[in-house]
């Protein structure tokens, strides 16, 4: 079998010699390793160069059989018959048929891989959404605690100022006891010294 030529590193190069290694796996009358998968100066003008390289089609190939007979797994030789060429057909069909079967399997995981890796950047996508709420929420209950902590800040020295109560003397209020006496001792202390001056 004659096929196309592609460079090692082309994802097509081994792609291209599955349906002949799939014959060569059914039948002694194929050989994989007496294939050619390159395009000479002389192939140039056959079909199958002309639909690759027009239509970039991989699986172009030229099928070739001996007049005479093939070689076995014993190294012996074996004639064609009419019946031995009817059956390399029908096991040519079948190659085809499981080649089609790779292909559809192959695209199936291809699709389900696409699926997979979609889902995944959706649950991401969803996850960044709601770290990002969470964070919005979180900054907004702290702005309003701290807006609310304020507020009632505001209302404790309104109340205060209303009752005539200054925040300064809200403080002095809530000292211990003994301190505001002894403020207020050491007030009449002055008051009266103040008070015997001016009676001299």
């Amino acid at each position: 079998m004659y096929g196309p030529h592609f460079p090692l590193h082309n994802e097509r190069y081994l792609k291209s010699k599955v349906l002949p290694k799939l014959l060569d796996d059914k039948t002694q009358m194929f050989r994989f390793f007496s294939c050619k998968f390159r395009i000479e100066k002389s192939k140039i003008k056959t079909a199958r160069v002309v639909l690759f390289r027009e239509f970039d089609i991989m699986n172009c190939f030229t099928l070739e059989g001996s007049f005479h007979g093939f070689i076995d797994k014993d190294r012996s030789t074996t004639e064609f018959t009419t019946e031995s060429l009817q059956e390399m057909g029908a096991i040519l069909g079948r190659s085809m048929s499981d080649y089609t079967n790779l292909v559809d399997d192959e695209d199936r995981q291809k699709a389900q891989m696409r699926e997979v890796l979609k889902n995944k950047k959706k649950k991401i996508k969803a996850k960044d959404i709601t770290r990002g709420i969470v964070k919005n929420d979180r900054s907004m209950l702290s702005k309003n605690n701290n807006d609310s902590a304020y507020s009632d800040a505001a209302d404790t020295n309104e109340h205060q100022i209303m009752d005539g109560v200054t925040p300064g003397m809200a403080r002095l209020n809530n000292r211990p006891t003994g301190v505001r006496s002894l403020s207020i001792q050491n007030n009449s202390t002055k008051a009266g010294s103040l008070s015997d001056t001016h009676s001299d």
